[in-house]
């Protein structure tokens, strides 16, 4: 019974919890069925009422002196998809049989109810939950919920996977998944539940949660199980997460028929300009040499100019996306940024998400951004990098109008969510490849720490270090970038 006993804990790893209305709407629907079956084995057909066409339901009924069980299976047009599906409730419903036996000789009374929920379905794709509930009158150790949630391809009836919808990107992934467990830990702080980082981690990672829900074509939804099983606490944790934020990572065609996803073009390998002679490296050209521009964000901060001096003692350039904020308080080492022969990119004013902000809004933060710029370093920069690399089709307009292109990132450090030099590099060497972006944050000492090992590394295998203008060239207002080929 380590499936039931397992889920006392707050969060049961691998599967989520039962959505309770949808359960009592099963069982209403059986008693509408059949209320004369009452001590007796039975299993029939009957339909649901419901948003999407072709869907019906088979329940299967058990009630006797010792148990209560009521499943209910979804059935779709597409045999693999019932198939994968019924797999899944056999199996939580074996084990619940196995449990009842092992306690054959109790007068206690168990009780067991599945059933599901379809939260999306177009054309092409399916995206359903298998929530279940188990209980006994006497035994409180033997209550507990889990549940499977999947989205299907009903072309193929295959699962899609996370890693499917993110283009295999484990970066994406890893975003993701730390997103998941922010928004998990907040709401559980405001139910005043305790949980630390490790826990979440373990119980919210690829192998824990290799799949997701469609909430509609701009949201994943994530029921994450129940809090404090058994408690007062004992709603469902459900997480819903805004795509704005992993739009870099669905740049692919299972992304693009499921949810809204905006393209990002990148100019033809012709298009690319040959770099002046100035550029670092033999020659000056990275259509020729292994270039890439390392990248930093949020900056200028205290620990900024440590950086400087480590990019100066070995000739390599980089690009600052600045905060107007932090410009304002930090206006001497932006002009040595400049000096030095870095780039500058808009940043924003205060780093709002710019997917929640209106058209005025979003400009008031890029105008006030290069107003400052323009004021400290006489330039205006040309491109912007939007907070939390959030953007929608709103959002890449008013970049447009303002006369601002988008660059986003080929290598994410995660430099913000593990503050440790060596893991900052290794993601940074791992990742690189030629024509890259690495990004990163210069207000963190960490990460400063990590660059030495970052140049030593990529420069022992001919990397040459310029900035985003030297590697892209010239860029168009309103497109969007995330490395040059």
């Amino acid at each position: 019974m380590k499936r039931f006993l397992f889920l006392q804990q707050w969060l049961y790893v691998g599967v989520i919890a039962l959505c309770l209305s949808v359960i009592g709407v099963g069982i209403a629907r059986y008693v509408a069925m059949d209320s004369a079956t009452a001590s007796s084995d039975q299993e029939g057909y009957y339909f649901v009422s419901s948003q999407y066409n072709d869907i019906t339901s088979r329940f299967s009924n058990t009630s006797n002196t010792q148990m209560d069980s009521i499943v209910e299976y979804p059935e779709t047009p597409y045999p693999k998809i019932n198939e994968t599906v019924a797999k899944t409730i056999d199996t939580y419903h074996t084990d619940f049989l196995e449990a009842v036996n092992q306690n054959a000789t109790s007068t206690n009374h168990f009780m067991e109810n599945i059933s599901y929920q379809v939260y999306f379905s177009n054309d092409t794709h399916l995206s359903l939950a298998i929530h279940a509930i188990y209980a006994s009158r006497d035994d409180e150790a033997f209550s507990g919920s889990s549940t499977e949630f999947w989205t299907f391809d009903k072309r193929t009836g295959e699962v899609v996977s996370l890693a499917d919808l993110l283009g295999n990107s484990t970066d994406g992934r890893e975003r993701l998944f730390i997103s998941l467990r922010d928004a998990t830990k907040r709401e559980l702080e405001r139910r005043k539940i305790a949980v630390t980082d490790e826990e979440l981690k373990d119980s919210i990672n690829a192998e824990t949660v290799p799949s997701f829900a469609i909430l509609n074509k701009k949201e994943l939804l994530f029921p994450l199980g129940r809090a404090n099983e058994g408690s007062s606490s004992s709603d469902d944790v459900e997480i819903k997460l805004q795509i704005d934020t992993l739009q870099l990572f669905l740049q692919n065609d299972t992304a693009r028929s499921i949810l809204d996803v905006v393209p990002i073009q990148q100019p033809a390998q012709p298009e690319q300009p040959a770099l002046p002679s100035t550029s670092t490296g033999p020659g000056g050209y990275c259509n020729t040499q292994k270039c890439i521009a390392l990248t930093f964000d949020d900056g200028p901060s205290i620990h900024t100019n440590r950086l400087l001096d480590i990019l100066k003692n070995a000739k390599a350039r980089a690009t600052f996306f600045v905060l107007g904020q932090n410009v304002e308080k930090h206006a001497a080492i932006l002009k040595r940024e400049n000096v030095e022969k870095h780039e500058i990119g808009n940043h924003s004013w205060d780093h709002p998400q710019f997917t929640k902000l209106n058209h005025a809004a979003i400009l008031s933060q890029l105008q006030r951004t290069d107003a400052i710029i323009q004021e400290t370093i006489s330039k205006r920069p040309s491109f912007v990098r939007p907070p939390y690399g959030a953007f929608d089709s709103n959002v890449i307009a008013s970049l447009s109008s303002a006369g601002h292109s988008s660059i986003l990132w080929s290598v994410d450090t995660r430099d913000w969510a593990d503050r440790n030099a060596s893991i900052i590099c290794n993601r940074a060497v791992t990742g690189a490849s030629s024509g890259g972006i690495i990004i990163m944050h210069d207000v963190h000492a960490t990460t400063v720490d990590a660059v030495p090992c970052i140049l030593k590394r990529l420069a022992a295998d001919n990397y040459v270090f310029v900035t985003v203008s030297e590697l892209i060239g010239t860029t168009k207002p309103g497109q969007t970038y995330y490395r040059a080929r």
